[in-house]
């Protein structure tokens, strides 16, 4: 596993409800390795991100590793967000002022 999975396993503690953005491969790697690793137990909103619909990608992913997962519509994230403790997104690129660049 990469380093930055293993350096964010941390953040992740028993109980924590992860919402993220469609698929990322090092994003799918963190929560993996959390729950494999250490055995604990979390939940992830997915988000179906239309209109390529990666987020079914992660669900599975996640599903497999015996995550459980919860997809929603892009629209609902606002309505998830009181019961989401972290948020986790991939991203492409960083830019100087913090912002990110996610396709």
């Amino acid at each position: 596993m990469g380093q930055i999975a293993q350096f964010g396993d941390q953040f992740i503690n028993d109980g924590t409800t992860v919402l993220t953005n469609g698929y990322d491969r090092v994003v799918s790697q963190l929560l993996v390795l959390s729950a494999t690793s250490k055995t604990k137990h979390f939940n992830v909103l997915v988000t179906e991100t239309r209109p390529e619909g990666s987020g079914h990608k992660m669900a599975q992913v996640l599903s497999e590793a015996g995550i459980r997962v919860t997809m929603i519509l892009d629209n609902a994230v606002a309505y998830s967000m009181s019961s989401v403790d972290m948020v986790l997104v991939g991203a492409e690129g960083l830019v100087e002022n913090g912002g990110i660049i996610k396709r």
